[in-house]
């Protein structure tokens, strides 16, 4: 049995025992975990801002916490089902993913900022909520067209391995705008 005070808990390596509701104290905020097995409705207390699933988690998740805040992903292969994300999500991170869409609506409607590493999701202003004020994309198998891209972005970050049309943010509103190293280039036409 876990303290009831306990208000950060990170939980490494791949086990196989089933979490089951009220294992994780009531009281915590912030939980990492490298679970391999499904994720069932009870077992996240509502109290958790802020949750990360490790590279070995790839089991659906049923229920997330209703007062969540920041989500993140290591490595996952589950399709986002409109609606399933919390209203509360204000930051998502995904990486490693390999399923190659997102569905329109997928993200809540209040998301502000989204992280998307190693991936091959492909990215469009019909994934992206107006809400979305910031964008950052590094390692990634598409080339982005900017101009598909939400014009409410104000914050991008463009890292390596990643393609961009030579025209790509004329027409977008930036404040800031980085540009990574070595692999990230203009797409010629």
């Amino acid at each position: 049995m876990l303290p009831k005070s306990l208000k950060t808990l990170q939980i490494y390596g791949t086990f196989d025992s089933t979490l089951h509701p009220g294992c994780i104290p009531p009281n915590v905020k912030s939980l990492y975990l490298s679970h391999t097995l499904p994720i069932e409705k009870g077992v996240l207390p509502d109290s958790i801002r802020d949750l990360t699933f490790g590279y070995s988690f790839n089991g659906p998740v049923e229920y997330y916490p209703s007062n969540l805040e920041v989500l993140s992903f290591y490595g996952y292969n589950q399709p986002f089902l409109p609606g399933s994300l919390p209203k509360s999500l204000r930051v998502l991170q995904l990486g490693t993913l390999h399923f190659g869409q997102l569905a329109p609506n997928s993200l809540p409607e209040n998301l502000e900022v989204l992280i998307v590493t190693y991936s091959k999701v492909i990215l469009d202003s019909t994934i992206l909520p107006p809400s979305c004020w910031k964008l950052t994309v590094t390692d990634f198998s598409q080339s982005i067209k900017c101009g598909d891209l939400s014009t409410h972005i104000r914050h991008l970050n463009l890292g390596v391995d990643v393609q961009f049309e030579k025209d790509s943010f004329k027409n977008m509103n930036l404040e800031t705008l980085k540009i990574g190293d070595r692999y990230c280039k203009f797409k010629r036409e």
